[in-house]
């Protein structure tokens, strides 16, 4: 096997087994050595392709993300109205967080503990968040009344509610879970009885 093919495949491995490992034992308890035994390389191998601990941690945590907003963005662009792409949104991001539950907490638990770069990732998830968010000052009748930093206090919320969620194991795919986390969002600007 080429020398390049080769290290993509131990990236992979790696990637791979430290989602699971950071979500296991958090990102402070993680040593490298506890990725190289979950992907089976060898530690020389790791340092090959990671500068360590919070490079594999960050690679992870922007692959997972790339995931979920590739999901996020093709929900979106299947629908026109600013209310329905937010719900297809929603339903893609807790499709994504179902299927990847230990990379949801790599992403919305540890980062924080991850250092500066995971916590600068996180505020710039926020912003991205709130940015989608916006548009809903155009559909609002009393949107100059709406708080200056709303959007950025409802991403915020929805990443917690999302985060706790998936803890706690009450987080599912439904028309009431998609609807509950619509209406954190949409209600703001359309009122309860439209969201």
């Amino acid at each position: 096997m080429p020398d390049e093919l080769l290290e993509d495949h131990q990236r992979e491995r790696v990637l791979e087994a430290a989602s699971g490992v950071f979500a296991t034992r958090g990102y402070h308890a993680t040593t490298v050595d506890d990725l190289v035994a979950a992907a089976k390389i060898g530690v020389g191998n790791f340092y090959k392709l990671f500068d360590g601990k919070e490079g594999c941690f960050l690679e992870a945590y922007d692959r997972i993300l790339a995931r979920g907003r590739g999901r996020v963005v093709e929900a979106i662009a299947s629908q026109e109205d600013w209310a329905a792409q937010v719900r297809a949104g929603l339903l893609a991001a807790l499709k994504q967080v179902l299927q990847d539950p230990q990379g949801v907490r790599l992403v919305l638990a540890e980062a924080p503990a991850a250092g500066p770069a995971a916590v600068e990732r996180h505020r710039l998830l926020v912003e991205e968040l709130a940015a989608a968010f916006a548009p809903g000052r155009e559909h609002c009748a009393h949107a100059s009344e709406l708080p200056k930093h709303l959007e950025d206090a409802m991403a915020a919320g929805l990443l917690w509610f999302l985060r706790v969620k998936s803890v706690e194991g009450k987080l599912a795919a439904t028309a009431k879970s998609v609807e509950e986390a619509a209406s954190i969002v949409l209600n703001p600007y359309l009122g309860t009885g439209a969201s």
